[in-house]
């Protein structure tokens, strides 16, 4: 009986939705049940975060090898003896990170504009009284805080919004920008509908919250600008010296976050416990602070209860000024942030610049910075969000607990080490960031994007996308359906101008559908996508299910092809576990799909198996939708009009 119960278990695993099935059926056998419920639950690593141990493991090139440059630093630079006027709105009290923000850029503006910045405090309304802030902060920003862009200016001036909850600026402006950050994979609709109809550029706090909004819909100018950490660790702050651990004294792991959901402090608890015990010479500091989201005390109670010995926990919730929090920094051995989802990470750079070794999850905003050569990278896979804020089709990822135990267990041996690996990686760390995220670089990003914006020629009247579909159509398939749904907004409107071209079995071509390709004929496929790179297509749409054709490396190079031709090139896989399986790509093959613009999928399962080859940041995810809702069900009356009994159980399949 085990081995039916392990292989029942682990086909739940990889479909969740089968599990209340089954119980139900397992209702006359009650141990069965509980055997198959419970089984695989008691080992702490696997039940933790939510890192599926049985699906197969994420590739390790999917994390990130170097660090990056925000892309509004490419742009050439503003002509310097022209000085706009600038407006920023938003918070400014506290320690409020969106206030950090601005207080920083407010600062870096004030000193590239010549004094041309206008700062109009607002947290949830504007002021009516002056802000509320200390001497150095207003030092800071006390200037800007009193001045308004003069009348005659106000046409020509940037304006910059930075509030949460979302607004606009209802004064006049000639460029309109929102700072921006986001911790997941998808942008909800209202927000990105509210910039679309307020701003006229977006200032992403990095690629991945780029990734985010174009995915969600977004189409204004997104560009990427770095945060800066220089309102703690100056240039006159030196970086840790050689790390050691004196005689007496314990090895320190340090976490610093709000212990919000999406911080992953009860994976960082599991892998802990789970890699050190109270023999050990080692704490975890864990630097938060209370709040209604925040568990760290009951998840610690709960996780200890299974370890005959815990290792030791410091949990701290009392407010430091930046004094205390440099010196708490350099307290410290290593810095462990196992996020779930980041639009930046502040602590994660702070660490970097100041030389403390990091441990973190190798995806999300600080991957941008947090590379293979400057930090330990935690293994992830992709989940839905359970955050406050999460849409529908919104996902972070859930970082391994077993991986990130090894990591502590290296990190720690590293250090009593002293590796010549790890100071190789604080070196680069350091560097990087010091070099790279500064309030003074912050506000040169963005009066460059924002002159590089004003310099385009007028946009012309818009005209329809010539789009060139590869698929089926108009036959009996669902995905010839789903396409035709999908596209019919688009074509209604007059934004799409379609091309089709269809496999034979179509039952009526139109005057834009060309019969092309064949079932399995790879060489038909080929001579389609030949006639589309000769056709003035701005975007290649591609409809794959392994029935229709492989993706072989002489298809997907084609594609690439077209991608390099200057086309967008969208690929949307409709089956993708074969992938995996018996119609597994070459790694040529997956290089070039790393390099298209998007490979569409429709559940989250999916985007685990791409990462499993080594696919990630073009791949987006799309649930499958309905024409539409259905009314109200009255299903007593359908089960009697069907002769079904009330009490029956039914099981439903389609296709």
């Amino acid at each position: 009986m085990l081995g039916l119960v392990v292989y029942l278990r682990k086909l739940v695993v990889r479909l969740p939705w089968l599990k209340k099935v089954i119980l139900r059926l397992l209702m006359p056998f009650p141990a069965f049940a509980e055997r198959l419920h419970t089984l695989g639950q008691s080992s702490t690593l696997g039940a933790a975060g939510g890192f599926d141990e049985h699906s197969p493991p994420p590739d390790p090139s999917v994390l990130p090898s170097l660090p990056s440059v925000p892309d509004a630093l490419l742009l050439p630079g503003a002509d310097s003896s022209q000085q706009p006027w600038v407006r920023l709105i938003g918070h400014v009290e506290g320690h409020y990170s969106m206030a950090i923000v601005n207080r920083g850029l407010a600062a870096a503006l004030d000193q590239l504009t010549g004094q041309h910045l206008s700062f109009v405090p607002y947290h949830g309304e504007p002021y009516t009284q002056p802000p509320s802030l200390t001497r150095a902060q207003q030092a800071q920003v006390g200037g800007a805080l009193q001045r308004s862009v003069p009348q005659e200016e106000e046409r020509g001036c940037i304006s910059i919004v930075h509030h949460y909850p979302f607004i606009a600026d209802a004064l006049p402006s000639g460029l309109r920008g929102i700072f921006f950050a986001w911790e997941e994979t998808t942008v909800p609709h209202a927000t990105v509908a509210h910039i679309q109809a307020n701003f006229d550029l977006v200032w992403a706090t990095s690629a991945f919250v780029k990734r985010a909004l174009i995915n969600s819909g977004c189409s204004v100018p997104i560009f990427v600008v770095p945060e800066g950490i220089d309102h703690l660790i100056t240039d006159d702050v030196p970086p840790m010296g050689e790390l050691s651990v004196p005689a007496g004294q314990r090895f320190r792991f340090l976490h610093v976050s709000s212990a919000f959901d999406r911080k992953g402090v009860d994976v960082l608890l599991t892998a802990y416990l789970e890699a050190f015990s109270a023999d050990d010479d080692v704490e975890l500091y864990i630097k938060t602070f209370p709040n209604p989201h925040n568990q760290v005390h009951a998840q610690l109670k709960q996780l200890s209860q299974s370890h005959a010995r815990p290792a030791r926990v410091l949990i701290d919730e009392q407010p430091l000024d930046d004094t205390g929090m440099l010196s708490l920094y350099r307290s410290a051995h290593a810095m462990v942030l196992p996020a779930r989802g980041e639009g930046f990470n502040l602590p994660a750079a702070e660490a970097l610049a100041l030389g403390l070794p990091l441990i973190t999850t190798g995806y999300s905003g600080h991957a941008d910075f947090c590379a293979l050569n400057t930090a330990l990278l935690i293994p992830f896979q992709f989940a839905a969000s359970r955050s406050h804020l999460r849409s529908s089709d919104s996902c972070w990822v859930e970082p391994s607990p077993r991986h990130l135990a090894a990591l502590m267990r290296q990190v720690h041996g590293e250090v009593l080490n002293a590796s010549d690996q790890l100071q190789q990686r604080r070196q680069a760390g350091m560097r990087h960031v010091r070099d790279t995220y500064s309030w003074h670089t912050a506000g040169q990003a963005i009066l460059n994007s924002a002159h590089w914006l004003q310099q385009q020629p007028p946009t012309p009247a818009q005209q329809p996308l010539r789009m060139a579909l590869v698929g089926t159509w108009d036959m009996r398939c669902g995905i010839a359906d789903y396409t035709r749904n999908l596209l019919e907004p688009g074509l209604r409107s007059g934004q799409i101008a379609l091309s089709v071209y269809a496999n034979k079995g179509t039952r009526t071509p139109a005057d834009n559908v060309k019969v092309s390709w064949d079932i399995d004929d790879t060489q038909k496929v080929l001579d389609t996508l030949a006639d589309i790179a000769a056709s003035d297509a701005d975007v290649v749409f591609l409809q794959h299910h392994p029935g229709f054709f492989p993706l072989s490396e002489p298809i997907v190079q084609r594609m690439l092809a077209l991608k390099m031709s200057g086309r967008v090139v969208v690929l949307e896989l409709h089956s993708v576990l074969p992938l995996l399986q018996e119609r597994r790509p070459s790694a040529v093959t997956i290089e070039a799909l790393a390099k298209i613009d998007r490979i569409i999928v429709h559940k989250v399962e999916d985007l685990n198996y791409l990462l499993a080859l080594g696919l990630c940041d073009n791949v987006m995810l799309l649930p499958l939708g309905v024409v539409k809702p259905l009314g109200v069900v009255d299903r007593p009356a359908i089960r009697q009009q069907m002769g079904i009994e009330s009490n029956a159980l039914v099981l439903g399949f389609f296709g």
